[in-house]
């Protein structure tokens, strides 16, 4: 993977961290897990994120546990700073009115 990706990844997950969203993630791959709780806040979170332009994929059991499902965000390296703060600011507003 390109110093590229790596970039946009950790200027994603620094935006997190700004925004005080929650997550996971791996330095080695361009996926950052944002948690959600339940899977009916999950589902619904990801399906408002959609309704506003952000796709994610929800992880809901069995491959989490039922109160830790959560938000897949991935990332290219095409993506710019600004496209990623603008998912940011509607992730934020989600999360803010949803969890």
């Amino acid at each position: 993977m390109g110093a590229g990706i790596r970039a946009i990844e950790k200027y994603a997950a620094k935006g997190m961290d700004d925004r005080g969203i929650r997550h996971g993630g791996n330095p080695e791959i361009p996926i950052i897990p944002i948690y959600t709780s339940t899977l009916e806040k999950t589902l619904l979170i990801g399906r408002t994120l959609f309704d506003r332009g952000v796709y994610v994929n929800p992880v809901l059991p069995p491959a989490t546990p039922p109160e830790d499902c959560l938000l897949r965000t991935s990332y290219m390296a095409t993506h710019s700073e600004a496209e990623i703060d603008e998912a940011l600011d509607v992730i934020k507003d989600v999360l803010d009115e949803l969890l």
